[in-house]
């Protein structure tokens, strides 16, 4: 097997015997290294993946979109923004696949700038289920405070991603953002034998 790590985080990994590496871009891929070992959690694509990542948070704006149409809610400044009607959004979305559905994501980061509730909430809960995968990475750890270095297209909103971070979150770990061009695809495996079982 050979598994190549984009240089935005290969540099993490390699110089300390301990690492937590966080890829938040389209997708999203956590990365603990432990001494000689690296593990991998998440980053199983869009089907199953629902922590921080453009896909992710763009899923969850479309779902509010559509619930919106559905029940005659009041409009959130996602609907304002949109002139697609639902059924033209899920057609889009089953054509055009993840980049179309990512692209919902840089609206809910503008929502947030305006203050709207429904953007806030589509944040915190792809913040929650993220924070969630990385508890599984502190209790391995055993550390009090834990360094994650994140990278991807997402670190660009670490800014405003951060100010939902709670007392707790913050208090166990310690957030390194690394901005980096992007690589379409922060980690490429080179072998066509690769299975999971061999993280």
């Amino acid at each position: 097997m050979i598994l190549i790590i984009s240089i935005d985080i290969s540099f993490a990994l390699a110089n300390k015997s301990e690492a937590c590496v966080a890829i938040i871009g389209t997708g999203n891929v956590i990365f603990n290294k432990r001494k000689d070992s690296i593990k991998k959690i998440a980053g199983y694509g869009p089907l199953f993946d629902e922590s921080l990542s453009g896909y992710d948070i763009g899923r969850r704006a479309i779902k509010t979109i559509l619930n919106e149409c559905e029940n005659n809610e009041a409009l959130s400044y996602l609907r304002t923004q949109i002139k697609e009607g639902p059924i033209e959004i899920v057609r889009k979305s089953y054509l055009e696949g993840k980049k179309y559905i990512a692209s919902f994501c840089p609206l809910v980061f503008e929502g947030i700038k305006n203050n709207d509730n429904k953007c806030q909430e589509i944040l915190k809960a792809s913040l929650f289920n993220f924070l969630s995968l990385l508890e599984i990475v502190y209790k391995e750890n055993n550390s009090e405070c834990l360094d994650v270095y994140l990278t991807g297209g997402l670190v660009n909103v670490w800014d405003i991603i951060k100010t939902f971070l709670s007392e707790d979150s913050q208090k166990k770990f310690n957030f390194i953002a690394i901005k980096t061009k992007p690589v379409f695809g922060a980690i490429k495996i080179v072998d066509n034998n690769f299975q999971l079982s061999n993280f």
